[in-house]
């Protein structure tokens, strides 16, 4: 094509500076509206794992312990900036704008060396103001890096197709693609594709071919083998990126999978349990312990022997991505482009007119007018296919799929800059053929598909996730609220909605909104959980034990469940049956404090006080520090009141009581009430009395109906009556006394 535009008349460094200053520009913008944002300092899903590793790299642990679960270059650039910049969202957005941005130049310059300077200019335009590519620029998320070195890529190809000599290029490229592949594992299937065009399209310089290739290997390994030697020295295998792929190849394949993202099991969606979750469940399968190159083979055995299986399935389910990929709808993971436009006038008038059902149209127009270019460009077509392919392999994501944006931009680019041209020459034949193509591809993209998640409930329904983490109820709610708006019927909203109105007291409201998950989804573990502690609050402890009973029928392996109703059954007076529960517990984790912690206390209700109190110090030594100082009072209550005299140890008693109210600041009221009850109990009337009289202060002050008990003990005491504590810890707790909100 000739270059006899505006953009040729103006000058090609012009039109890449147009491109850097649009790009920039509208990410700056889309940033600083995001600020109001309620979700601005969030890191959610992913983002959270990647934001505690760069804060670990940060800190000094460059190193790390494991092998890598994830690809670990972006939490690594993060960690980075953090040293530089420190932790705030601010600064790493607007490094990441910068970024984005430089990958539009990048891909203007392939465009020029592939087919045009102003094919270059207008793809390097559509990638600045296409809207998930800003969407993703401002995201904790990988796609930024993974677009910027696919925009590397293409543009030392484009340098190498017209200068193959110049050897520095092709270890460069090499380097590209593996600081890629460690960004998003995928993106190392391109090599296929690449080291067929070095031998296919240089084929012309001979024996060459192979040091070109050797050269572009070369480049490649020098990212991709130390991250493969450090794992094999902290973990002992050798993983060239991650170990995640048998999991992840399981998850996209599958006799429930319907082409997106689902867990293995419920409530083990979240990042923090995903590599816990896949190890554990392949481990009791398999019934000895795996590392995570067999955990990854475990799963990998899993989907092949349901391929196998069931192929006519397995075909309809790989259809099914196919057509998810190359679909208009961005199938969200954590946030969604559509949530974020709430808050993004950028995104609002954006999205609908740049998108990937505009994109992919646009494209098929450019290769329709490039055709006569195929001998060239084929290498573009086929890594088109491969990475699409290496889509289907899996699950389909909209951050998995956006490699696929800048080599569709690329032709976008060409059907953009050479439509006017082919209008002008009135051919009627070319105009049809470029017509017709593109309407098909637009039909094909455009077309609605059954998603049974919509991705702005799944964004709402996590938002409202992290301001109940925060504390922030109230609007937490809200967003429940939103999300069930959108999604009537999603279980997760429902029961979470739950863990929000109980947050806020509204038991009875809570009750029905968890009623509402298990009539959308009966086998809702968490929903079943959350009635059950709910009910028994309120009193109603048949119900709440068959609640709980029933969310440790379907998740028998929550450690959380078989505490819940131990602690419900012992209430009950059922202790025989809570010790069981407790035990099931501590099979699934010895270290789990609050189930020791319980059954010390179902032990002494039986008179089995030592028991007990070894049940306690085990408590005690695997949570020392927590927050839930109930395990410390626990055993100090025990020491106190011992039945046996001679195994009494109130000194002791003492010190751990002191030690707990260090912890909570003597700020909680239930903490300083056991504290007294210690010293009476030990003989240390004077301290008794005076930390009753604090503990009374904070009751009233907060209005605590406590406050005439606490008050008429120590009237009791001062008297010289008997010196039993105004009320011993809690008879039982759990890790978190709070309902549980879930993520999807």
């Amino acid at each position: 094509m000739r270059d006899s535009s505006a953009v040729a008349r103006v000058g090609f460094p012009r039109g890449l500076a147009v491109v850097f200053v649009v790009a920039l520009g509208l990410r700056l913008i889309h940033v600083g509206q995001l600020g109001s944002a309620p979700f601005f300092h969030f890191r959610m899903g992913d983002a959270a794992i990647f934001d505690a590793w760069a804060r670990e790299i940060a800190a000094g642990n460059w190193l790390g312990d494991e092998v890598f679960w994830y690809a670990p270059l972006y939490p690594y650039a993060l960690g980075a900036l953090y040293l530089v910049l420190g932790d705030g969202a601010l600064g790493v957005r607007l490094v990441q704008a910068v970024l984005g941005a430089g990958s539009c130049v990048l891909l203007a310059l392939a465009g020029a060396r592939f087919v045009s300077r102003r094919a270059g200019v207008v793809a390097g335009v559509l990638l600045a103001c296409y809207a998930p590519a800003i969407f993703f620029d401002a995201l904790f998320q990988k796609p930024v890096l993974a677009g910027f070195f696919l925009c590397l890529v293409l543009w030392t190809m484009g340098s190498l197709d017209a200068a193959p000599q110049r050897l520095l290029r092709w270890p460069a490229l090499g380097l590209a693609l593996g600081c890629g592949g460690l960004t998003q594992e995928n993106l190392l299937v391109l090599a296929a594709p690449l080291l067929l065009w070095v031998l296919v399209r240089h084929r012309e310089h001979g024996r060459r071919r192979a040091l070109f290739a050797a050269l572009f290997v070369l480049g490649m390994a020098l990212p991709l083998v130390p991250v493969a030697l450090r794992n094999y020295v902290v973990g002992g295998e050798f993983h060239l990126t991650a170990a995640n792929f048998g999991d992840n190849f399981y998850k996209g394949n599958n006799p429930e999978a319907d082409g997106l993202y689902a867990p293995l099991a419920e409530g083990m969606g979240t990042p923090w349990v995903e590599r816990r979750a896949a190890t554990e469940l392949a481990e009791r399968a398999l019934g000895r312990p795996l590392g995570p190159s067999e955990v990854s083979r475990y799963w990998t055995r899993r989907a092949l022997d349901y391929v196998a299986s069931d192929p006519a399935d397995w075909l309809r389910l790989s259809a099914r991505k196919l057509a998810l990929a190359w679909n208009a709808a961005e199938a969200a993971d954590t946030e969604d482009i559509g949530t974020h436009a709430e808050w993004s006038a950028v995104l609002r008038f954006a999205a609908p007119v740049l998108n990937f059902g505009t994109l992919a149209p646009l494209a098929a127009c450019g290769m329709w007018l490039t055709w006569g270019e195929r001998r060239r460009l084929w290498v573009l077509y086929l890594m088109l296919l491969t990475y699409t392919a290496s889509v289907v392999m899996f699950y389909v994501f909209a951050r998995y799929r956006y490699p696929l944006v800048p080599l569709l931009a690329l032709f976008a680019g060409a059907g953009l800059s050479g439509l006017p041209a082919l209008l002008r020459g009135r051919r009627g034949v070319a105009i049809a053929g470029c017509a017709v193509a593109s309407l098909a591809v637009a039909v094909l993209c455009n077309w609605p598909m059954h998603v049974a998640r919509p991705s702005a409930a799944v964004s709402h329904f996590n938002i409202g996730v992290e301001l109940q983490a925060e504390g922030r109820v109230e609007p937490a709610l809200q967003f429940y609220r939103d999300a069930l708006w959108l999604w009537p019927s999603y279980p997760e909203a429902l029961s979470n909605r739950g863990t929000a109105l109980e947050a806020l007291g509204r038991l009875d409201e809570a009750v029905e909104s968890y009623r509402g998950a298990l009539e959308v989804d009966p086998r809702h573990a968490a929903a079943h959980h959350n009635l059950g502690r709910a009910l028994q609050k309120l009193g109603r402890l048949d119900p709440a034990v068959e609640s709980l009973r029933a969310a440790v029928e379907i998740d028998p392996e929550s450690l959380l469940y078989h505490v819940s109703l131990g602690t419900a059954l012992k209430q009950q007076g059922h202790v025989d049956e809570a010790i069981r529960e407790y035990r099931r517990a501590l099979e699934l984790d010895p270290e789990r404090a609050d189930a020791r912690h319980n059954l010390g206390n179902a032990l002494w209700a039986l008179g089995r006080p030592d028991e007990a109190i070894v049940q306690y110090r085990e408590a005690l030594r695997f949570a020392p520090d927590s927050p839930w100082v109930n395990y410390g009072l626990g055993l100090a209550w025990a020491l106190v009141t011992h039945p046996d005299p001679a195994s009494r140890d109130p000194s002791e008693a003492v010190e751990i009581a002191e030690r707990a109210a260090r912890v909570t600041r003597r700020s909680d009221l239930a903490v300083l009430d056991a504290l007294a009850a210690v010293y009476a109990a030990a003989g240390r009337l004077d301290n008794a009395v005076s930390t009753g009289r604090e503990a009374l202060e904070l009751a009233r002050s907060a209005g605590d109906s406590r406050a005439e008990v606490i008050e008429a003990w120590l009237r009791t005491i001062e008297a010289g009556g008997p010196v039993a504590g105004p009320q011993p810890p809690p008879a039982g707790v759990t890790e978190d006394p709070t309902p549980r909100p879930v993520t999807p």
